[in-house]
């Protein structure tokens, strides 16, 4: 979960990554199969040894956050009021953070 700010340029970040694997997972795919020493069968136990190490990851690097958005959001805000003028400047539009001279 992202902040309202940002949300869609981390979902996008996250996309991006998703189609990175997917690609080098197809890339990797062919390689292993014409490889005389891995064939199917290895590629299958490679790319299944893989998945289970990502699933784990997933559960123990999950976030959960029982505060809600609002939380995050204001957590956020407070984060961008540390920041320069430019940045702060960046997301005038999205959230009414007043611009210091």
């Amino acid at each position: 979960m992202y902040p309202t700010a940002i949300r869609s340029s981390c979902h996008g970040f996250s996309a991006a990554c998703g189609k990175a694997g997917a690609s080098i997972g197809s890339y990797g795919f062919s390689v292993w199969v014409n490889n005389p020493s891995f064939g199917y069968a290895g590629a299958w136990f490679t790319f299944s040894a893989i998945s289970l190490a990502t699933i784990v990851l997933t559960w123990f690097c999950m976030f959960d956050n029982n505060e809600g958005t609002e939380v995050m959001d204001n957590d956020f805000k407070k984060k961008l009021m540390d920041e320069d003028k430019d940045t702060r400047d960046s997301f005038a539009g999205v959230y009414d953070v007043p611009v210091l001279a």
